[in-house]
């Protein structure tokens, strides 16, 4: 790469950094955000009734593994290739598939409120209702309860397995012709798929989230990751899918031979119509 085209690269990364540190602001705000609180009426507390139990998978374990295999596999790959692009542009969707998909269930989290199967006993810990329905658990407690919708387990586990899926895809040409007929490819494409929905089914086991809020979590957290995987790299079923965008739309194309590596930029023809 010519130094003269560093600086508008260093630029653009400085204002990448820059975007995603305002996103992780708006995260924590959001985290520490109440949720609206909704009217429930006697009738309908036996929704809420489900026992209060320890979850399986606690969010920092979820988003240590959902976080550090994906950047294990990038970093795999550019201890094979060498290829410095591929690495920052896998790095930068990563973390903004991670703060996009917390800040949109977060948000929509506390606008909705809805209460969690669990609830009951987050509000009544022994069990007796109050006359006037006052909640007598503790207030954090309590307040966590009120944001079921959508899941935001299932939400970071989708939208985490959903980039691994994707990035896999590309690297190993699985939609194109060297890459059909072969099971292997296919199955390394579905595991990260396979591991989030199961990762999202415990969060039905511990009765925290009812099952729309696993569907909608899912739903995010897999439309979040395509949307940020295809601002950086080429659709899976590109030719070039296995390189990731340059600034300019451009494809990044590393070719190997048996002595060396050389890497060229190569535009596609649609970029240079005038």
């Amino acid at each position: 790469m010519n130094p003269s085209s560093r600086a508008p690269l260093q630029r653009q990364l400085a204002v990448e950094i820059s975007t995603r540190c305002v996103l992780l602001i708006i995260l924590y705000g959001l985290e520490f955000a109440r949720p609206f609180q909704r009217v429930i009426k006697e009738e309908e507390l036996w929704l809420y009734k489900n026992p209060l139990v320890p979850e399986r998978l606690p969010v920092t374990l979820l988003l240590t593994v959902g976080i550090g295999v994906p950047v294990a596999f990038v970093f795999l790959h550019y201890l094979t290739t060498g290829d410095r692009l591929d690495l920052v542009h896998a790095l930068l969707t990563i973390s903004l598939t991670v703060l996009l998909t917390g800040i949109i269930t977060d948000l929509i989290k506390v606008s909705v409120g809805r209460p969690r199967p669990d609830f009951y006993y987050r509000c009544f810990p022994d069990g007796q209702v109050s006359s006037d329905l006052v909640c007598l658990g503790e207030a954090d407690v309590v307040e966590k309860g009120r944001k079921s919708f959508p899941s935001g387990h299932s939400a970071w586990a989708f939208s985490c397995g959903g980039f691994l899926s994707l990035y896999l895809s590309g690297k190993l040409h699985l939609f194109g012709p060297q890459g059909r007929g072969q099971a292997w490819r296919l199955c390394a494409f579905l595991t990260p798929l396979l591991t989030s929905c199961v990762a999202s089914l415990t969060r039905l086991q511990d009765h925290k989230h009812h099952w729309e809020d696993v569907v909608a979590g899912c739903v995010i957290g897999v439309v979040v990751s395509l949307l940020c995987y295809l601002q950086y790299y080429p659709s899976p079923l590109s030719p070039h899918c296995d390189s990731p965008l340059t600034n300019n739309g451009a494809y990044h194309l590393a070719l190997w031979t048996p002595h060396t590596r050389k890497k060229y930029y190569a535009t596609p023809p649609a970029l240079n119509a005038v």
